[in-house]
C-alpha cells in the first residue's frame, strides 16, 4: 500500500477522534457550568433571610436550644443578634457549587482545592517585619493604657439609620431614618450602631498627647 495513503488515512483517523475528544470536553464544560449556576442559585435561595427554612431553622433553635440556655429572654436575643450573620456561612459550607460539582465529579478537581491554614497564614506572613522589642530602662514604674472592647465599624455610615431591623446599624445599605433624631452622628451615636473608625483613632492620639504611656494596649 502508497505510504501517502496510509497516512492519509491516519489523519483523518487522528482528526475524527480528535474532534469527539473536543466534543466531550465541550459536553463537560457544559455539565460543569450548569452544575455551578443550578448551585449557585440553590445557595442564593437558602441564604435568603426571608425564606422559609432560615425561618425554621430560627424557630428551632428558639424551642429546643433555649430549653438548655437560660435565661430564655437572653437565648432568644442571642438567636437573633447571631443569625443573620452565621447563616449565611453555614449555607455556604454545606451548599458550596465548587465543592459539590467536583465531589460529583461534574467538574473538574481544579475547581475546588483545598487549601491548608498553615500555609496560608506562611504567605500571609512571610513579608512581616521583624519584631522589635524594647531595651529594658529597668524602671520601676510604667504607664500603660488599656482600650478593650472597641468595637470599631469601618462601614459606618453618618447619617445612615441608627435604629434598623438588623442587629447592627449606621450602614449606607440601611438607608435613612424617618426622624433625624435617629441619624448615625460624625462621632458615634446612640443606637444599635459601633463606632466609626475615626474615634478610635482620636482617642488614641488623645491618650498618646496627654497622658504618653509607655505601653499602649
Amino acid at each position: 500500500m502508497n505510504w501517502s495513503i496510509i497516512i492519509f488515512i491516519s489523519s483523518i483517523l487522528g482528526i475524527i477522534a480528535l474532534c469527539q475528544e473536543s466534543e466531550k470536553a465541550s459536553k463537560r464544560d457544559l455539565a460543569c457550568h450548569s452544575c455551578l449556576n443550578v448551585f449557585s442559585d440553590i445557595e442564593g435561595i437558602l441564604r435568603s433571610k426571608d425564606g422559609i427554612l432560615y425561618k425554621m431553622v430560627k424557630k428551632f433553635l428558639k424551642v429546643v436550644a433555649c430549653e438548655f440556655i437560660k435565661p430564655r429572654y437572653m437565648c432568644e436575643s442571642m438567636i437573633e443578634e447571631a443569625a443573620p450573620m452565621t447563616w449565611p456561612s453555614m449555607v455556604h459550607l454545606l451548599i458550596n457549587p465548587n465543592k459539590i460539582c467536583t465531589f460529583y465529579q461534574i467538574c473538574p478537581k481544579s475547581v475546588w482545592k483545598q487549601e491548608k491554614l498553615e500555609d496560608f497564614a506562611s504567605k500571609i506572613l512571610k513579608d512581616k517585619p521583624p519584631q522589635i522589642f524594647p531595651t529594658p530602662t529597668k524602671r520601676k514604674v510604667y504607664t500603660a493604657a488599656v482600650i478593650a472592647d472597641v468595637h470599631m465599624d469601618l462601614e459606618y455610615s453618618e447619617g445612615s439609620n441608627s435604629y434598623c431591623e438588623t442587629p447592627y446599624c449606621c450602614h449606607k445599605e440601611d438607608g435613612k431614618p424617618a426622624s433625624p433624631d435617629k441619624a448615625a452622628k460624625y462621632w458615634g451615636t446612640k443606637g444599635k450602631c459601633d463606632i466609626p473608625k475615626r474615634t478610635v483613632e482620636e482617642l488614641i492620639k488623645y491618650i498618646s498627647l496627654n497622658f504618653k504611656p509607655d505601653m499602649l494596649y
